[in-house]
């Protein structure tokens, strides 16, 4: 009699969250794209919940409220002090997840104490050769990496065009794609028990066209599954 009872699914809220680290702490400037990519079905029907916060604000934060979240998209190091740092590097330690697009609004020596210490560098734009404003295309490594291997080829990925990068290199980093130009345009970083995947450039619309073409998506889905 059991198995002549059935139950339909209409509608639920148990989604796996996604913490958004902005400088003023909302979402809808400064992470618009993000947020609109992450609420969004990826192609394998993964939906998230996208909580955005501003750096300062994790100094109020204790390490299970920060631990609650899948992974952690780093968009800004403003405001983020020693507390807040410090959760998200024990995160990470503790085998978590971080995706951080490099902008103007990222420290270099932030994210490598965010990352468990983890060797990283993050070159200011105005000190970087590649922030002249030139156009370039990405130029995947090699498509067996998991955030890579859903596009198949690499001409989707070559039609977003960057005008303005940020220098990154790391230790016990892998390059997973370069720009057409040569520089460094994502790698995938250990840290500790957790992994880092840094993109030489903003999320936003900014310095680049990504979130205004199809594969910025799966892109996002990809990395978050990934991390």
């Amino acid at each position: 009699q059991a198995d002549n009872t059935r139950y339909v699914v209409l509608g639920s809220d148990v989604r796996p969250t996604v913490l958004i680290v902005t400088s003023p702490g909302g979402l809808e400037r400064e992470a618009f794209y993000v947020q609109q990519a992450l609420i969004a079905a990826g192609a394998d029907g993964s939906v998230y919940r996208a909580e955005g916060v501003a750096g300062g604000a994790l100094q109020s934060w204790d390490q299970a409220r920060l631990d609650a979240h899948v992974a952690i998209v780093l968009l800004s190091t403003r405001g983020l002090e020693h507390h807040g740092r410090e959760l998200i590097a024990t995160y990470v330690r503790r085998g978590g997840g971080v995706l951080v697009a490099a902008s103007g609004d990222v420290d270099g020596e932030v994210v490598s104490e965010t990352l468990g210490g983890a060797k990283v560098a993050i070159a200011p734009p105005t000190d970087n050769p590649s922030a002249s404003g030139a156009s370039r295309a990405l130029a995947p490594a090699d498509l067996r990496p998991p955030v890579l291997r859903s596009f198949g080829d690499t001409s989707p990925l070559s039609l977003v065009q960057f005008t303005r990068v940020i220098g990154i290199r790391g230790e016990n980093c892998e390059t997973l794609a370069r720009f057409t130009t040569g520089e460094t345009a994502l790698i995938d970083c250990e840290a500790a028990a957790g992994r880092a995947l840094i993109l030489a450039s903003d999320l936003d619309n900014m310095g680049n066209d990504f979130p205004r073409h199809a594969t910025f998506l799966p892109f996002l889905h990809e990395a978050l599954r990934y991390l």
